[in-house]
């Protein structure tokens, strides 16, 4: 579930990604750039595809998440498991649904790469953060940009990279791409994309049910 947080920082950060970047043509920034500059709102459906270990198989989770600027989104998985990631940009829930317990976060208090505001706000954050390349492929007979995310940090031991397919036509996020440090590849595919579409606030809002046991993040 730690990969919404990625996909959000990315979504309303590309442009800087692509402008901390200097082999990436002037053409290619401006198209994305005023794209996503007039993004709102993002909807999609999604299929996770993680690798167990311990288990020597690919578990499969299906979904769909909302997205909002600034720094709104729920993130909910329907299938194997009914769980839910929900933040308002000032506070952060983990629902989880069957187990009858949610955790809450303070956004403040989620530092490093994860805290959402401050690597937002700061170019020169995301380029301490990341070192950055940018090539072009073809998936499935689409044309993408993909955008190569390495931390710099060499002492973060469960992400060793990330990848993010921008479709060269639309230039939606469709595909990412999560490498561990083992080396094993997480893909997420986003299908059913819908921006500015004037999501309401209230999707964003957490209710807590009853018979939910509430823990408070230390």
């Amino acid at each position: 579930m730690k990969y919404f947080i990625t996909f959000l920082t990315i979504f309303f950060s590309i442009t800087s990604i692509l402008l901390a970047n200097g082999s990436a043509s002037d053409e290619v920034i401006a198209k994305i750039e005023n794209k996503y500059k007039n993004v709102n709102d993002y909807y999609a459906t999604f299929r996770q595809e993680q690798p167990v270990r311990s288990l020597d198989k690919v578990q499969t989770n299906i979904g769909e998440m909302w997205i909002k600027k600034p720094g709104k989104i729920r993130w909910n998985y329907n299938i194997p498991k009914n769980e839910q990631i929900v933040s308002d940009g000032k506070y952060l829930w983990y629902y989880y649904v069957e187990e009858k317990y949610a955790i809450k976060r303070d956004i403040k208090d989620l530092g490093g790469n994860t805290n959402i505001l401050s690597l937002l706000s700061d170019l020169n954050n995301l380029k301490k953060i990341y070192k950055i390349n940018i090539s072009k492929t073809t998936l499935d007979d689409t044309k993408y940009y993909l955008i190569e995310l390495i931390p710099q940090d060499s002492e973060d031991d469960t992400i060793n990279k990330q990848i993010i397919a921008v479709n060269m036509e639309n230039l939606l996020i469709e595909r990412m791409y999560i490498y561990d440090a083992f080396g094993n590849k997480s893909t997420i595919k986003f299908n059913n994309i819908k921006i500015n579409k004037g999501i309401k606030d209230s999707v964003f809002e957490f209710k807590v049910p009853k018979d939910v046991d509430i823990q408070t993040a230390p």
